[in-house]
């Protein structure tokens, strides 16, 4: 005899489950007990009576597939893309700390029963039908109290308790298929005598059968508690906005941006079926990726991000975007290569992204909306909001790739003269010497009403500072402040793919000094060059090697008319620009008015005097309370940061993507910070 119900029915408030006293050979007298399973339906970390009754039939608990490829404590390589194949090896353990968050716990209430059915008399055994191995779970020594402890608590207090991330990262998986997998006995007994019970599933596969957790007797199944679960394809539980194709080429034709996999899906309908709108708060929280980027990668970089979110607590409607920031040399594609060489040309794209930012997300219909962005997409946000017309409640800058002094002009001060190119270093050094000469600085030498005194980085993107929060992190490897004397890289430094320059060490600050680079491999492996740190081809030498000469500063510092540098904006003394209208008397505003002009001479021929926001506080005012050093403020523990990644003088470091590729036990309290902020957990129902 059996009995099959349904957890969180119309027994009581909580589950319960009828049980005949099976020791007579007829039915004469019957139990009440309080069975149930639940699990962190709030996702606050723990399972108590806030998260009981919640799950029923019309409502199951909803999840989403483990099949990227994350593993071991920190990964930067892609491995989060969805929908990645596996083999059934790959569910039989959990593959490190960065694999947790495909997990989630789940208490199996069984105190009372145990005492009646005890477990060295019957088996309890975790049962989904139609499912073969791709459902497993491991057992815990988690307390209900503190189930999110797989995910915040490095290490286990007692030596060999299974109440850690690091102690559950490698664990064995049993399978609840069709079959079932047993509890074991001393489990069980946990649970009768020291109130544990939980236990972390992941699923490989879709599922939407209950799962059910049997009690049986030899051959006779005494009851099946079903536990309705939904599981789905993770990116089917959130909104994609695919923006690949919007940046053109500089003289407006189509660009070169292939479009994603993944469907733009923007309608409460695309994710009504996986996690329906009903059960958020009603807000959205828009996540950007950076630079080098590819559509797959970008794919992994939101579905991550979209998952630490969920395991935090946020309610949030998630939007992923993804935008063309991996484009190569001449519009040619070498994703496939893994690294990428044109990150003027991603610069040049994340403006026209950001025009178009307002537009794509429309359908937030002003809600409640909290964007963040990581790296260069910091440019496609700022930019939306400096000049594109969006306006979000909130703004969180993660390692922003972007000069602080577009936020803040002050923030130039003592950050000029590393920033400021070696040989450039003289024009400022003389008596009367004037940061006017270099293209950083030329737009000074105009009117505010002529055009080309927006050709600048400086303030540009001072009005987002309203709504912001500038997440930053000093041991920054990609932008990294550059030291005093630092000069245009090299000809290695430019074309080889894996140096500094393209993605390493650093490589931040390179890209500013390689703005209008002399040397011919800059012409071979980013945009054309122009203005930047080269110098007038006017001032060609005339003897061998036949290289470009600097001026000399004091000749150049007298070519003004009345104090007016009339010359110097006919005759600067940088490289020449590409369009060469802008240095004319008549057309100069004019062109310089030309949105894909102008983003194209931001992008690659206008450098910055400031290090990057990404390593620095912005600080000021108006920015009180509102940076964030990632390092001191959100690491659980320093001497326990990953090894992997980290070595030399990144050792310790917290750096440029380890919000997302360190595994999220070691920075949850940023996610926490931010749903903090955005107040993403609010339980108020759409």
């Amino acid at each position: 005899m059996s009995l099959r119900i349904q957890a969180g029915n119309e027994y009581s408030d909580e589950a319960a489950v009828l049980i005949p006293n099976i020791q007579t050979s007829f039915v004469n007298k019957v139990s009440l007990l309080p069975v149930e399973v639940v699990p962190d339906y709030n996702r606050d970390g723990k399972i108590d009576d806030e998260d009981r009754g919640k799950v029923t039939k019309d409502n199951p608990f909803r999840w989403w597939v483990n099949d990227d490829k994350d593993s071991g404590e920190f990964d930067a390589s892609g491995a989060d893309t969805p929908k990645q194949s596996f083999s059934p090896n790959d569910t039989f353990f959990i593959h490190g700390m960065r694999d947790l968050v495909d997990f989630f716990p789940l208490y199996l209430d069984l105190d009372q029963t145990l005492e009646s059915f005890p477990a060295s008399e019957y088996r309890y055994r975790l049962v989904c039908e139609d499912v073969d191995g791709e459902l497993r779970f491991t057992e815990t020594d988690l307390d209900p109290e503190e189930a999110g402890d797989f995910l915040k608590k490095l290490n286990s207090s007692s030596g060999g308790g299974l109440d850690s991330a690091k102690a559950l990262a490698s664990k064995s998986l049993t399978p609840a298929g069709e079959s079932g997998g047993y509890l074991t006995e001393e489990f069980l007994n946990k649970i009768k005598d020291e109130g544990k019970g939980v236990i972390l599933m992941g699923s490989w596969t879709t599922i939407f059968k209950p799962l059910i957790l049997r009690i049986s007797k030899g051959d006779t199944t005494v009851a099946d508690i079903e536990f309705p679960i939904k599981i789905s394809n993770v990116e089917d539980m959130y909104r994609h906005v695919d923006m690949r194709t919007v940046p053109k080429e500089r003289d407006d034709s189509p660009g070169n941006g292939t479009a994603s996999s993944l469907v733009s899906r923007t309608e409460a309908s695309d994710v009504e079926d996986a996690y329906p709108d009903k059960l958020t708060n009603g807000k959205y929280f828009v996540f950007v990726h950076g630079f080098n980027v590819n559509e797959k990668k970008a794919r992994g970089w939101n579905a991550e991000i979209f998952k630490r979110l969920h395991q935090m607590g946020s309610r949030a409607r998630f939007v992923g975007i993804s935008w063309y920031g991996d484009a190569g040399v001449g519009g040619i594609d070498v994703s496939w290569m893994d690294w990428n060489m044109n990150y003027h040309k991603a610069v040049f794209n994340a403006f026209q992204t950001g025009d178009k930012l307002k537009d794509a997300l429309k359908f937030t219909k002003n809600e409640d909306v909290t964007i963040a962005a990581h790296s260069l997409g910091n440019i496609v946000v700022s930019h939306a909001v400096a000049e594109g017309g969006f306006s979000p409640n909130r703004y969180f800058m993660v390692n922003a790739a972007v000069a602080a002094e577009a936020y803040d002009a002050s923030r130039t001060g003592a950050q000029r003269l590393p920033m400021l190119e070696k040989e450039w270093k003289p024009y400022l050094e003389i008596p009367g010497g004037s940061l006017k000469v270099t293209s950083a600085r030329w737009y000074q030498l105009f009117d505010e009403d002529d055009k080309r005194a927006d050709l600048k980085w400086v303030d540009r993107f001072s009005k987002v500072l309203q709504k912001s929060y500038n997440f930053y992190s000093p041991g920054d490897d990609v932008v990294e402040n550059p030291q005093e004397d630092s000069f245009a890289p090299s000809f290695w430094g430019i074309v080889y793919p894996y140096s500094d320059l393209r993605a390493g060490r650093g490589a931040w600050g390179n890209q500013e000094f390689s703005k209008g680079s002399r040397g011919a491999a800059a012409s071979i492996t980013m945009e054309p060059s122009q203005a930047g740190w080269g110098f007038n081809s006017k001032y060609k030498s005339n003897q061998p090697p036949y290289e470009i000469d600097a001026p000399d500063p004091a000749t150049v510092l007298n070519y003004n008319d009345n104090d007016n540098y009339n010359y110097l904006r006919e005759n600067p003394v940088f490289r020449g620009f590409l369009e060469e209208d802008l240095t004319g008397s008549t057309l100069g505003s004019a062109k310089a008015g030309e949105k894909l002009v102008r983003y194209h001479v931001l992008a690659g021929g206008i450098p910055a005097l400031s290090f990057a926001a990404a390593a620095n506080p912005i600080g000021g005012d108006s920015m009180e309370g509102r940076d964030f050093n990632m390092s001191a403020d959100f690491r659980t523990d320093e001497n326990q940061w990953p090894t992997e990644g980290h070595d030399g003088k990144s050792n310790k470091k917290w750096i440029h993507s380890d919000f997302y590729g360190v595994a999220l036990s070691h920075v949850y309290k940023m996610y926490e910070k931010m749903i903090e902020l955005g107040t993403l957990d609010d339980e108020s129902e759409n």
